[in-house]
């Protein structure tokens, strides 16, 4: 069985700096998800906002969109699960074996439940998408 982990906010400070940086338009988004993919989406949004400290989101083409210097990830949830997919996926190293597609450079990641969302393999690659952005 997946142990479960789901990001821990660290303190009333961060929970504000997330707070501030989470738009009225992606919640309303993920409001109108079904369950379970909607826990699903509200974890991996909790997961990008918290790993990335310096991203944005907004809506684009429908799904949120996290962006630092460039576009990093979206969260796009379908029937039965949620994608997390990675602007730049073609350029990452993918240690975990994740990613999915064969597009130009979109990647994606399928989670099916929200105790995935704690793999340290997932939480790796965004940490490597961010750093990518960073570069």
């Amino acid at each position: 069985m997946a142990k479960v982990f789901l990001p821990q906010r660290s303190g009333a400070a961060d929970s504000v700096a997330l707070r501030s940086r989470r738009t009225k338009e992606v919640d309303r988004l993920l409001a109108d998800i079904e369950r379970p993919q909607r826990e699903v989406a509200r974890a991996l949004r909790q997961l990008i906002l918290e790993t990335g400290s310096g991203l944005q989101e907004k809506v684009m083409y429908g799904v949120p969109w996290y962006r630092g210097k460039d576009y990093v990830c979206a969260i796009a949830s379908h029937s039965d699960h949620t994608n997390l997919e990675f602007y730049r996926g073609s350029s990452l190293r993918d240690p975990g074996r994740l990613l999915e597609g064969t597009g130009k450079n979109l990647r994606h990641v399928k989670i099916f439940v929200v105790e995935d969302v704690g793999q340290p393999r997932l939480k790796a690659l965004l940490r490597e998408a961010l750093d990518l952005d960073a570069a």
